[in-house]
């Protein structure tokens, strides 16, 4: 049975092997599992913050800031580029759906601009930008270890996977369609994606669950938490292989 620890986020035990993490989260992770699962005061995340951390803010970045519309997703890939998803004109907003989750601005057509932004870690500059004409409420990108970029949209109800020449290799779930099955998404929020090419997608606002597919997206499994306190929102993913966790944030349960 996968053990449930609520820390910043929640954090389910499942398999998920070989990523080679040595980060911040993994070592908080770590001292949690030690002590035994047990509460702890906001002073501890604070002082583990204050030991770990070496974040620092880099004034004027970008210098030459680009025009944005409202910014769904950010991810660095293996040489270290940052990659922004953004929505152009389009926002997401209380008019975004009917009562159903149906996307209710799709007669005004997808993004007529770039979405996908690569920007130069150091300065910001614009290195590369692509997207137009292909999304309509973007929300979560992931590059994963071969370059490849994995998107949601939760206008469409879909999960994309493109190769690092931006060619479409995977979709998952229907057009504009949301639904609850094995096969649909309803505004999935986030991908995950494993060394073992499996991945776990966050689904999402209607669904609040995290499902796992095999690498050619063939569905393995889903899971919503505790049957206890499931989740309301998940909303975002992420992995410690190592640790054989999957982590999700419950975002309106705040955890």
């Amino acid at each position: 049975m996968a053990k449930f620890i609520f820390l910043l986020v929640s954090i389910f035990l499942v398999e998920a092997r070989h990523i080679d993490s040595n980060n911040d989260l993994l070592r908080f992770v770590r001292k949690q599992l030690d002590e035994g699962f047990g509460h702890f005061a906001p002073d501890d995340v604070e002082e583990e913050r204050e030991a770990s951390s070496t974040l620092q803010y880099v004034k004027n970045w970008p210098s030459e800031p680009p025009k944005l519309g409202q910014v769904a997703g950010v991810s660095f890939d293996s040489a270290g580029r940052l990659h922004v998803f953004h929505r152009g004109r389009n926002t997401f907003d209380g008019s975004s759906f009917d009562q159903q989750n149906r996307y209710m601005k799709k007669t005004e057509g997808p993004i007529g601009v770039d979405t996908v932004l690569r920007m130069n870690p150091e300065t910001g500059a614009v290195e590369d930008r692509w997207g137009q004409n292909m999304f309509y409420l973007p929300h979560g990108l992931k590059v994963d270890a071969e370059g490849n970029f994995w998107m949601t949209d939760v206008a469409l109800h879909q999960v994309l996977k493109f190769s690092p020449k931006k060619e479409l290799l995977l979709t998952l779930g229907e057009k504009f369609v949301p639904g609850s099955d094995d096969a649909h998404f309803c505004k999935p929020a986030d991908v995950a994606v494993a060394s073992s090419g499996e991945f776990f997608v966050a689904d999402g606002y209607c669904n609040s669950r995290v499902m796992k597919f095999a690498a050619n997206g063939t569905f393995l499994k889903s899971f919503s938490g505790p049957a206890s306190s499931p989740m309301v929102v998940s909303h975002s993913v992420t992995l410690i292989e190592e640790e054989d966790l999957v982590c999700a944030a419950d975002r309106e349960r705040g955890r």
